[in-house]
């Protein structure tokens, strides 16, 4: 299979859904979000195979970085790569090679059945990757679970969404380029919370397994990994609002 197109394939499989390129509000990696700044990298990064980013990740230790399992379920080790401190994975930024990657032993990719009207269930859709060496960027911290109550209150807190996302479905897309968004928090469940929908930022093809942080004194704590879309009227189309792995549970 040539490079791009696997690039691409992995592009679909690391997303709550394809996005319609036909629709220009559904044409931005985050969808409705603008595109970040170097001091706005921080501890994210990008998962590229073959030197195009496929999902997005945190930096939560120097050398250990979460994800999505969806995005790490059947990979081949050998064609992954993390890519921090960077804008894009074509601009300079440090490239580290991976030691070992380990999706939930509980995640499946099948889905887990949910009465929630929402679809928040039991996905365990998180993973990890151990680097073999340091990365040069600060680890973001993390919410424990005991902080959820005061990080996460509904209807108050603000979310900050990034990921390294499709600008399209196009098979010419671009994508690779940090977006960022504020977007509002709505409620979660045991192991997963649901942010965004219709109107509001949201995140889409290329984000799964990228951060939704909340700031606490004033710095951004990893709160969430991005999993997949929320069931609504439209479907689970990007920009219907999002479900987050909690990292605490």
């Amino acid at each position: 299979m040539a490079p791009r197109a696997l690039i691409l394939l992995l592009l679909a499989a690391c997303s709550p859904t394809l996005i319609d390129a036909r629709d220009p509000v559904q044409t931005q990696p985050v969808v409705s979000g603008r595109p970040g700044t170097r001091t706005e990298i921080g501890a994210t990064v990008s998962l590229v195979a073959d030197g195009g980013s496929f999902c997005t990740g945190t930096l939560i230790a120097p050398r250990v970085v979460v994800t999505a399992a969806h995005c790490l379920v059947d990979l081949p080790i050998s064609i992954v790569e993390v890519v921090a401190g960077s804008l894009s994975p074509a601009d300079e930024g440090q490239r580290l090679a991976v030691a070992s990657l380990t999706p939930h032993p509980e995640f499946s990719m099948s889905g887990v059945p949910t009465d929630d009207e929402a679809g928040l269930s039991d996905e365990r859709d998180i993973g990890v990757i151990v680097l073999a060496q340091e990365a040069s960027v600060a680890p973001a911290p993390v919410v424990t679970l005991g902080g959820l109550e005061e990080a996460l209150v509904d209807g108050a807190t603000t979310v900050i969404i990034a990921g390294y996302g499709l600008t399209s479905v196009a098979y010419d897309a671009d994508y690779g380029r940090l977006y960022v968004a504020q977007t509002p928090f709505v409620r979660r469940g045991p192991s997963e919370f649901l942010a965004c929908g219709p109107g509001t930022p949201d995140t889409c093809n290329g984000d799964s397994g990228g951060p939704a942080y909340v700031e606490r004194d004033g710095e951004l704590h990893l709160a969430g990994i991005t999993s997949r879309g929320a069931f609504s009227e439209q479907g689970d189309e990007c920009g219907s609002g999002g479900i987050y792995t909690l990292f605490a549970a």
